[in-house]
């Protein structure tokens, strides 16, 4: 065994704590599990790696049970006690700050170039700007809220076209901001295109219905039902897109379906991220005909729809996520 693999293997607590418990006695990998909190796949990870550093065996006794016990490296009782005196905590720190240098170099990206960026960040002042400079000619009164059906059923003052108009550069800000505070933040430069794609998307969404208002009063809209399809088509484009993309998601604390389970085991984010993507594609497309049928169907049938689609999906995500972590613990 190298000495720097040994070190490296021990820089992490938990593994240090499982050989402190193997100094003992020999342990099966449920008895260590015991004095853990944490997933038994987890557990499984910093016992292999453990195990390809040399530093533990397992022996399997039968068809379940796997004995790990303490590898015979002579001088690994002197490193580990090492750790604990001043040249050792100078490893383990100097070991610590090797593993923190690495994310702080991606952790500020998002993986989006600054170009993509300052587009959206332009698109989003020259939105404010257009219905700044369109709010002296409109009515003192606009649409603000339609129906199924439809037609409008909500007003407010023409100023708060302006205000929707801000709600794009907003969120552009929150998008720009997130990552970079988030603890996992180094993962959204791992997301492929997806997190790029769902900013320019939602972005460029939100500026367009900022204008649904405006164009209503301009009656350039081609029908009662037109802003129900557009709006409806939008957004089921929108979750068939994130359904489509959801799955290459890697574990972070802001963006995706962050059960309890899933955050803690990344196999179980994985699987309920394959799962939730198939339901966000299972909504869009509910979404796009529902935005044909609202002409024709009462309100309160397209709404009942749209609440048994969100409430039924989102319980059905928890639930997988659940029954997974569950299975992973009895088995």
């Amino acid at each position: 065994m190298m000495a720097g693999e040994g070190f490296k293997a021990l820089a992490d607590p938990t593994r240090r704590r499982i050989l402190e418990l193997l100094r003992a006695g020999d342990m099966t990998a449920g008895e260590l599990a015991e004095h853990f909190d944490i997933s038994k796949p987890s557990l499984s990870h910093h016992l292999a790696t453990l195990r390809n550093a040399g530093l533990v065996t397992d022996e399997r006794h039968g068809r379940t049970s796997c004995t790990a016990q303490y590898h015979s490296y002579a001088g690994l009782g002197r490193m580990v006690h090492g750790l604990r005196g001043r040249s050792g905590r100078q490893a383990m720190k100097g070991l610590t700050m090797q593993k923190q240098e690495k994310p702080e170099t991606t952790k500020a990206s998002t993986g989006i170039p600054a170009r993509v960026w300052v587009v959206l960040m332009l698109l989003c002042v020259l939105n404010v700007v257009a219905h700044l400079a369109a709010m002296p000619g409109l009515p003192e009164r606009i649409p603000m809220h339609w129906g199924a059906d439809g037609g409008v059923n909500g007003w407010g003052p023409r100023w708060m076209a302006s205000v929707l108009g801000a709600l794009p550069l907003t969120f552009l800000a929150l998008f720009y901001v997130v990552p970079r505070i988030d603890p996992k933040g180094a993962a959204y430069a791992k997301f492929g295109g997806f997190y790029q794609g769902f900013v320019i998307s939602f972005t460029v969404f939100m500026c367009a219905i900022s204008w649904l208002g405006e164009l209503t009063v301009w009656n350039l809209l081609p029908g009662k039902g037109a802003v129900n399809v557009i709006v409806s088509g939008a957004i089921g484009a929108f979750f068939i897109g994130m359904g489509n993309y959801l799955p290459r998601v890697r574990q972070n604390y802001t963006l995706g379906i962050k059960t309890p389970w899933a955050l803690d085991d990344p196999d179980n984010w994985r699987r309920t991220h394959r799962f939730g993507g198939a339901c966000f594609m299972v909504v869009g497309v509910s979404l796009i005909v529902l935005g044909f049928l609202g002409g024709i169907l009462p309100e309160t049938w397209i709404l009942a729809v749209i609440m048994v689609l969100a409430i039924g999906s989102v319980a059905a995500m928890y639930v997988y996520s659940y029954l997974i972590w569950r299975k992973s613990h009895n088995s």
